[in-house]
């Protein structure tokens, strides 16, 4: 199949996903939860301005989940410090997949002198349709509501919430995901919250020991609360994945590794023979290395890839094969954080499921 075919085939995909979610994009406004934890959040905090970027600093940060209703609650603060920030804090950003998911904003407003400006108006949230992937043939369908603020001073702060209904169906009603305890920037406060039913079991791992689990029954469902204040920010050096450094809670559904295979082996059975390319390379220290495996099999499917180093181990993975790519070329590119230190990478193992 050329080139030519397959960007036809990614425009007609466009164009059908697009019908189908168009009745799905519209954006609605409710009144906030009432499963949610309304903290009063400390405006007035000075400490970390002087180490704010952009001219901006970020006041609270709060994500609030509700797995019986499948909702995920959010709520941002920020503080308007320079003439700067006017223009780079002005814009807020939320992004969805309208597939299966609803965005409901519950409220955006300036504070200002102690005083609330509303600035919640449908009429100006643009959707926008930002596809970054397409020139790899590779297509999301994700939607960003946009909103440019008007009317911004300096010393305000900006603070909106909204609430994103609906988890990927694919995962089959378990929930998981990482609730990160510091950014690449500055915060005050950060706050996590989620509801569980009693009838359900979440796994718990703190990868922060200075962040406690703080846990309660509240209308007979199990909560689980963390916060964190005055968060510095972390440099990160360029190409440095985010889970590798940050500090951050990890919860899922998924008990196990063996139940994360049980899920997959349902979406993709095989009874196909497996067969292993390996290859071996030098890393330099902080590079980008580009991997080469060569096999005799027919079309490859759906590789994974384990790169093994003596030094911290990083995994790799991939799902599809890129049309640029031949049957029986992968090329993997995997970056190695660690400054000053020199890599060798002991085996590249490629694992193939024959078509």
């Amino acid at each position: 199949m050329n080139l030519s075919i397959i960007s036809k085939i990614t425009i007609l995909c466009l164009i059908i996903s697009s019908n189908l979610v168009a009745q799905s994009t519209k954006i609605k406004v409710s009144k906030e939860p009432p499963w949610i934890n309304k903290e009063t959040i400390d405006y007035n905090l000075t400490e970390l301005d002087k180490y704010a970027e952009n001219g901006y600093i970020n006041v609270s940060f709060e994500i609030q989940a509700s797995l019986a209703e499948n909702s995920e609650y959010v709520r941002s603060s920020r503080k308007i410090i320079t003439q700067v920030g006017v223009q780079n804090g002005s814009k807020i950003d939320v992004s969805f997949d309208p597939l299966y998911q609803q965005l409901i904003f519950h409220s955006i407003h300036i504070i200002r002198n102690d005083k609330l400006i509303n600035k919640l108006e449908l009429s100006k949230i643009k959707i926008i349709h930002q596809e970054e992937d397409l020139e790899k043939f590779i297509y999301n369908g994700t939607l960003n509501a946009v909103l440019i603020l008007e009317d911004v001073r300096k010393g305000d702060i900006i603070e909106y919430s909204y609430s994103i209904k609906g988890f990927n169906p694919i995962f089959k009603g378990k929930y998981f995901r990482k609730f990160y305890l510091q950014y690449g920037i500055p915060i005050y406060r950060i706050y996590y919250k989620m509801n569980v039913p009693k009838d359900r079991t979440v796994i718990i791992a703190n990868h922060d020991e200075s962040v406690q689990t703080d846990s309660s029954i509240v209308n007979g469902q199990k909560v689980y609360e963390w916060r964190k204040h005055n968060v510095q920010s972390l440099a990160l050096q360029d190409y440095t994945p985010n889970w590798y450094k940050l500090s951050h809670i990890e919860v899922s559904e998924f008990a196990s590794w063996k139940d994360v295979n049980d899920w997959a082996l349902e979406l993709f059975p095989s009874d196909k023979a497996i067969s292993t390319a390996v290859g071996s390379a030098a890393v330099e220290e902080g590079a980008k290395v580009v991997i080469f495996a060569h096999t005799n099999l027919g079309k490859a499917i759906a590789p994974r890839v384990s790169v093994k180093l003596n030094g911290p181990a990083i995994f790799c993975f991939v799902t599809s094969i890129l049309p640029k790519y031949s049957s029986t070329d992968l090329s993997l590119t995997c970056t190695f954080p660690d400054p000053g230190i020199n890599h060798t990478l002991a085996t590249a193992v490629f694992l193939f499921p024959v078509a």
